[in-house]
């Protein structure tokens, strides 16, 4: 493809005239360690490393035209300056690739909670539903019996448009895309449409990066504003209030699920320990489901999900097996073990997560609560006394330990949690002095996770229920520069066989 072919849709963006020379483009990159010989490098600006520092290394390498933003009239290869990079190379990613995204069906899931299981449950109705089906998301890129670990939740637009145009090629024909307020901010869906956009909820987090809440909201907003294809459904959770606020400012096909006047809700709903199950209720009637996941937030969840597919032509019965069907790492997800206690892992790492988490346990299983939890180092630090205050408040004990301090103190993290915790309602135990049967409300203070993990199974009595939240499905800890490995199932397992 020409230079010229590929940048024929960033007029808008352009600083300066296009340049005369008209190279054939074989590829689109943005990493210099990448660039081929005949690639069109892209130098975008990031928050650690500016790429207009690495254009000699790409020019070195072959690159045979580069994009930027700052001003250059001394390269050996034609030269495009634009307002702004990061849009230009979604958008020119997009062209390279043959806008991928219209050979396919394809759903963005955004929410500050729910995004992976969303798209796991919609995997499992496109299956149900006899499609190939795709999925970029926070645990993995997965299609046709292939698996990528993610090291993201939404790629660069460039790896995004590179991963669709591999699924459209494979045969997917239904794909489902977790869209973070990260990627929105950035523009890194700028080039996609979307047959369906959900969202599940939003609240506090990232605002380390936002700021306020309300530009936290403002770019989630933007996926159901500019990403939709024409009739394409923004699929909106009711029984979240920015989700309320939302149907009333969208315009265009907005099909709202859940609360008490959605095109999709749910009667007779009954939630257990081993799963939920009821009826959805649609203008066309009822139908039964059940699901092995619980608790109410997942039922939120499922609606969100199954009224995507809905809004795409999915059949109610595929819909429902589907539901019936899918499973999610790391998302409340049992231990199993034969040593008599209700054993957890989960991600939940955001104040509303770990509440909806602890509260659905708090209600449905028998004996005392004892939480694990922490918080990420270089993370929004108002969210620190909040996870410790709802940490402490549903459990009997809660271990507050480390999570991923990256290049914080984890000594210092947990100082800032400590703060949330009512002393009066929860007594202070040292480490040395907790035993199973600790007989006052309270919270214990370890900093290092595997150990935190061990006193939280040794001090369970049969009966009991240990959640280990915040980190989920990951397989690592992220510790100054060094990610180790570390998986909070095996540390279960390993803590259980421990005690025995």
């Amino acid at each position: 493809m020409t230079l010229s072919c590929l940048t024929h849709n960033i007029g808008d963006l352009l600083a300066a005239p296009l340049p005369e020379a008209d190279p054939l483009v074989s590829a689109v990159q943005y990493d210099s360690r990448k660039v081929t010989e005949g690639a069109l490098f892209v130098a975008v600006p990031g928050e650690a490393v500016d790429g207009h520092r690495y254009i000699p290394e790409a020019i070195e390498r072959g690159a045979v035209a580069v994009l930027g933003e700052l001003p250059h009239d001394d390269l050996s290869v034609p030269y495009i300056q634009v307002t702004d990079s990061r849009k230009a190379l979604a958008l020119i990613s997009a062209t390279f690739y043959e806008n991928p995204a219209d050979r396919l069906t394809l759903v963005a899931v955004t929410g500050t909670n729910g995004k992976t299981t969303v798209a796991y449950i919609m995997e499992s109705i496109f299956a149900a539903a006899g499609h190939s089906a795709g999925v970029m998301g926070t645990i993995s890129t997965r299609f046709c019996g292939k698996e990528e670990t993610s090291t993201m939740t939404t790629p660069e637009s460039r790896d995004i448009q590179d991963t669709l145009a591999r699924m459209a090629d494979a045969g997917v024909t239904h794909a489902v895309m977790e869209v973070s307020s990260h990627a929105l901010a950035l523009d890194r869906v700028a080039g996609c449409a979307f047959d369906a956009a959900i969202f599940t909820n939003l609240t506090q987090d990232h605002l380390d990066y936002h700021g306020t809440m309300e530009i936290y909201g403002e770019a989630k907003r933007q996926l159901f504003e500019g990403h939709r294809k024409k009739g394409g459904a923004a699929v909106i959770n009711m029984a979240n209030e920015h989700g309320r606020h939302l149907t009333e400012t969208l315009t265009g096909t907005v099909f709202p699920v859940g609360g008490d006047t959605g095109a999709l809700t749910a009667d007779h709903i009954e939630v257990a320990i081993d799963g939920i199950k009821g009826e959805f209720v649609t203008p066309e009637g009822r139908t039964p489901f059940a699901s092995g996941a619980t608790g109410r937030y997942n039922l939120e969840n499922i609606l969100c999900a199954a009224g995507a597919a809905l809004s795409v032509g999915i059949p109610m019965d595929a819909v429902v097996r589907g539901v019936a069907a899918f499973k999610v790492p790391g998302r409340l997800e049992r231990v199993d073990t034969t040593c008599g206690r209700h054993l957890f892992v989960d991600y939940a790492h955001t104040p509303d997560a770990l509440e909806n988490v602890l509260s659905t346990l708090r209600h449905l299983v028998p004996g005392r609560l004892i939480c694990v939890l922490g918080c990420g180092g270089d993370r929004d630090r108002t969210k620190r006394p909040l996870m410790a205050g709802i940490g402490a408040a549903y459990s009997d004990l809660a271990v507050l330990t480390s999570d991923n301090p990256r290049s914080e103190a984890p000594e210092k993290i947990i100082e800032d949690m400590v703060p949330g915790i009512d002393g009066e309602t929860s007594f202070r135990y040292e480490p040395e002095r907790l035993s199973k049967d600790f007989s006052r409300k309270g919270y214990v203070v370890v900093v290092d996770r595997r150990e935190a993990i061990g006193l939280a199974v040794a001090s369970a009595r049969p009966g009991d229920t240990v959640l280990v939240a915040g980190k989920g499905h990951e397989t690592y800890q992220i510790i100054g520069d060094r990610r180790l490995d570390f998986d909070d199932r095996k540390e279960v397992l390993k803590a259980v066989e421990d005690r025995r």
